[in-house]
């Protein structure tokens, strides 16, 4: 049984990343015990990179790296591409899951045909994937979140002012001291 320890740094699903990996793995005949698997956020084009120990422990664990753009950088006419749908950008980023988990295999860029190498090769169980988005947190209205930030506010000031009061009493009492000092050093 492999696990996959994931890092995602985007705003996609983490359950939706771990399960084409884990399906990319899968197909590929990746042997490894547990993948290390991390998702930054890209720019423009999906990109990956993938390594394994190079030890007699590589059948342990293996590490595997994706950048994925966001939906809003794929704007209409940048670099003079046309905007990809949500299924365009599932597809290719099961492709590139399947590249690297073909690297995580033992596969080098020398024993991979053309389409394995380019990221172009058919990958028919894409539509059995999804590649969703985090629901945004739910938020508070505004009166509500005001009142509590107020009430936060004063709990602070009232702090800050015992404090300040402390201190007050503590300079009087010093300057008492060197008062009596001066008194008795006068005399």
């Amino acid at each position: 049984m492999m696990r996959i320890e994931l890092h995602n740094k985007t705003r996609y699903r983490d359950d939706d990343l771990r399960a084409i990996m884990k399906f990319a793995c899968a197909q590929a005949g990746v042997a490894a015990k547990r993948v290390v698997f991390r998702v930054n956020p890209g720019k423009l084009h999906i990109r990956g990179r993938a390594t394994r120990a190079r030890t007699r422990s590589s059948l342990i664990w293996g590490m595997c790296t994706m950048r994925i753009p966001l939906f809003a950088a794929w704007g209409p006419g940048r670099h003079g591409e046309r905007q990809r749908t949500e299924q365009e950008l599932l597809i290719e980023v099961c492709q590139v899951s399947l590249h690297e988990a073909m690297h995580l295999a033992g596969v080098r860029h020398g024993d991979m045909t053309e389409e394995q190498y380019s990221c172009r090769m058919p990958v028919p169980w894409s539509d059995k994937m999804q590649l969703r988005i985090k629901e945004a947190p739910a938020l508070v209205p505004c009166e509500e979140s005001m009142a509590a930030a107020r009430a936060d506010h004063l709990e602070h000031a009232q702090a800050m002012l015992a404090k300040a009061s402390t201190r007050l009493k503590r300079a009087y009492t010093i300057e008492k001291k060197w008062a009596r000092r001066v008194r008795m050093l006068s005399k």
